[in-house]
């Protein structure tokens, strides 16, 4: 399957319908034009285990679940920890079951893995991962709530540590690497749902971001320096309305000295390109976090 980094064009009317299709899901928006989904081979090396916590930090219920993975023939008693977080309103449950993350991943630390491997999968709601002015803060509930009571748990260091996200969910990911450094030692952004400044934010989902000084608060753009000691990962279809964003964020890493996996194929911004995406991407946080 052919594959490219950089796709001249796309313009303001990708960044809009992406917007659109993201707040009205996006699968509806390009119906036909991606890969239907397939169901990889089960994997029989792991152990499923759905949750739901009180947080304080959003004084609501979060779902999670966490998916353990054996390698071939090794049991290691510190174990690698991905942390993933969904598109927008994804729950935890839906996207393990939907996309066959329990299986996906197995394989994929069955293949690659030379240790214990956790995937810890969170409910995404809506708030796009960052402080809102209504008072939700889901970043603060991911890093204070999830991620750092597991590296404590399991004495983890960054070169322990991984984060992948999917559209939304995407976003969060990079945005916490960015945000929280020493965190993480590999990242996959999937589908990043990124605009290429807060005027096409704001005509295409307004409630992503409270106005623009919120986007630019939060741009990607303005810490990719802070990513520099992470081993990162982007990969969008050729046929996502984000793709022009994601390119140019990409670009950017390079331009900054970084030296990201970048994978730009074929497919949309649906199920089909997850999955199709999804043995690569655990792949490669299995390979970045080896030791």
């Amino acid at each position: 399957m052919r594959r490219r980094v950089w796709i001249l064009g796309g313009g303001a009317a990708a960044v809009v319908a992406a917007g659109f299709a993201e707040r009205r899901n996006i699968v509806g928006l390009i119906k036909g034009c991606g890969l239907p989904p397939w169901p990889p081979p089960r994997a029989t090396n792991v152990r499923v285990a759905p949750k739901v916590f009180r947080s304080h930090i959003l004084n609501a219920d979060v779902g999670t679940v966490t998916v353990f993975a054996r390698p071939k023939g090794i049991q290691d008693a510190k174990p690698l920890v991905i942390f993933a977080l969904p598109g927008r309103d994804g729950t935890a449950a839906d996207q393990v079951n939907g996309l066959h993350l329990a299986d996906y991943f197995g394989n994929a630390v069955w293949a690659r893995g030379n240790r214990d491997s956790i995937l810890v999968v969170v409910d995404s709601g809506s708030s796009y991962w960052h402080a809102r002015r209504h008072g939700e803060d889901r970043m603060r509930m991911l890093i204070d709530e999830i991620v750092s009571p597991s590296i404590r748990r399991y004495n983890l260091h960054s070169a322990d540590t991984g984060i992948i996200g999917w559209s939304m969910g995407a976003y969060g990911a990079l945005l916490a690497v960015e945000r929280f450094p020493s965190l993480f030692g590999a990242a996959c952004g999937v589908s990043v749902a990124l605009w290429q400044n807060a005027g096409h934010q704001q005509a295409a989902v307004p409630d992503a971001f409270d106005d623009a000084a919120d986007f630019d608060r939060n741009d990607l753009h303005r810490k990719v320096a802070a990513l520099a000691k992470c081993r990162l990962r982007i990969a969008c279809g050729t046929s996502d309305p984000f793709l022009p964003a994601d390119e140019e964020f990409a670009r950017g890493l390079q331009m900054a000295g970084l030296k990201p996996e970048i994978d730009f194929s074929a497919g949309c911004h649906d199920d089909g390109y997850w999955q199709k995406d999804a043995p690569a991407s655990f792949q490669f946080l299995i390979r970045a976090l080896a030791r």
